[in-house]
């Protein structure tokens, strides 16, 4: 079991995070009450969902494609209310 002095930060390029750990985009972090739970439960950084200055409807179907059984390319372009 690690010890207090124990540090878990890491650097990803210039930015410096106490811990590894970064919320996925999901529907976890949908909102900015959701996101800040998270930061607040231990969450380093939070990545959010697609965000844009205007309301945005999302990009048109297909959405997904899959290229093998291992891999896929995904353009959601999610729809959102715009900042």
């Amino acid at each position: 079991m690690p010890n207090s002095d124990t540090s878990l930060q890491v650097k990803i390029g210039e930015i410096q995070l106490r811990n590894p750990i970064i919320l996925s985009p999901g529907p976890c972090g949908r909102s900015p009450a959701s996101m800040k739970q998270y930061a607040d439960a231990g969450c380093a950084a939070v990545c959010s969902k697609t965000l844009s200055s205007e309301p945005w409807e999302g990009n048109p179907n297909p959405k997904k494609m899959n290229l093998t059984c291992e891999w896929m390319i995904n353009a959601e372009g999610g729809p959102n209310i715009g900042i």
